[in-house]
């Protein structure tokens, strides 16, 4: 194994986390934004604001990771279908997690702006977990390399 090969794995994920970082703060900024706009308890539509904001950084990402962290080259219908797949089963598991980090928080004495916040930060922190070896395996994988 090449000495450049044996580094790209944490440095692609040094730049997938900084990349990761700016669709956090877009992430967290929207939602709070339509929580602020639509105060609501309601499961239903935190998922919808959830959805929303995921999605708005979903596209971010695609955008910033296939230029700078997986430096793929033309965008393929392969690619773009995988991507989408990725991002859906992604956007399952970070609903899922909001969910049940909601009904397990609100156990506490935390302010319900809280409670979404830290439901949200766990929420991006596995789904962005997911998203990083999803996309470096299945999506920007070419040719043995990712």
């Amino acid at each position: 194994m090449s000495n450049k090969n044996m580094h790209k794995g944490p440095w692609q994920f040094l730049q997938f986390s900084s990349i990761g970082m700016m669709n956090a703060i877009v992430d967290i900024v929207f939602l709070n934004a339509l929580l602020w706009l639509f105060p609501t308890e309601e499961k239903t539509l935190l998922v919808f604001f959830n959805t929303l904001s995921y999605t708005l950084t979903v596209i971010n990402s695609y955008y910033w990771n296939s230029r700078i962290t997986f430096k793929y080259g033309p965008r393929s219908l392969r690619v773009k279908v995988h991507f989408a797949i990725q991002a859906l089963i992604s956007l399952m598991i970070s609903n899922l997690v909001f969910l049940v980090s909601i009904d397990l928080l609100t156990h506490f004495s935390l302010p319900i702006l809280a409670v979404n916040n830290i439901a949200k930060g766990l929420a991006m922190a596995l789904s962005s977990t997911s998203s990083f070896f999803f996309l470096k395996h299945l999506v920007f994988y070419q040719n043995g390399k990712s």
